[in-house]
């Protein structure tokens, strides 16, 4: 290895520099995809509001879905599927709850990168709002490396909701939320979409972890049965 000749007071003298790349960087929300309401009494659809950016460097894709028919029950954890760019991607966490609240999230390791169909089928005609993130910065040895961690809650007649994910400190944790009313006070973390428009309040937030176990929360101005699922993405 060259070294590298210091000149000043008390020089000169040969400095050896540390050889190496630098470390890779850690997790990180690089592009979120806009939201998207399906049209009423539909068991498919294909969504093409998120661009992921090319050359990200451990990347990952995490896929949204939560029910949005005040009148049908849909249980997404049960025979449903998501595809990016013809790929499948892993389920990673689902949640059935009362009135007919439900969601679910995908995630993929290494997506193709550009403005692909992500393609989300399932059992049991209904409306759904869906939306997609990508990162960076995840592990790429397997889904269960990549999204460790996932919860899920679905108080009923309550007025807000929340879980705790256990994650590491610098990890992207996100959550999905819906309740029968508003979100009245700021969600966890940074929003990545909020949608009041259909039957219900749906919307999703994502943080970086500072501790070992991060809570996400939302809150409605009335008391409702609610949902609340989520997954930590792992450096």
């Amino acid at each position: 290895m060259r070294q590298r000749r210091i000149i000043g007071p008390g020089f000169p003298y040969l400095v050896t520099p540390v050889g190496g790349a630098a470390p890779p960087a850690g997790p990180a929300v690089q592009n979120i995809g806009t939201f998207l309401n399906s049209g009423a009494g539909v068991t498919t659809v294909t969504y093409t509001g998120l661009t992921v950016s090319a050359g990200l460097t451990n990347s990952a894709l995490l896929a949204f879905i939560l029910n949005n028919s005040g009148t049908t029950s849909v249980d997404f954890g049960t025979g449903a599927t998501a595809t990016w760019s013809g790929t499948g991607m892993a389920l990673r966490a689902s949640i059935l709850g009362g009135g007919n609240t439900s969601g679910a999230i995908w995630g993929l390791r290494a997506p193709a990168s550009g403005n692909n169909n992500l393609v989300f089928s399932w059992s049991g005609a209904t409306q759904v709002t869906v939306c997609a993130i990508s990162l960076s910065g995840i592990n790429q040895a397997s889904d269960n490396a990549a999204f460790a961690h996932s919860a899920t809650a679905n108080p009923t007649g309550a007025t807000s909701a929340s879980i705790t994910l256990t994650t590491t400190s610098g990890n992207i944790c996100v959550a999905l939320y819906e309740n029968p009313w508003d979100f009245s006070v700021v969600r966890t973390g940074t929003p990545i979409f909020t949608n009041a428009s259909l039957n219900f309040a749906v919307g999703a937030s994502y943080i970086a972890a500072t501790s070992s176990s991060q809570t996400m929360t939302e809150t409605a101005s009335s008391a409702g049965d609610h949902v609340i699922l989520g997954t930590d993405s792992s450096a």
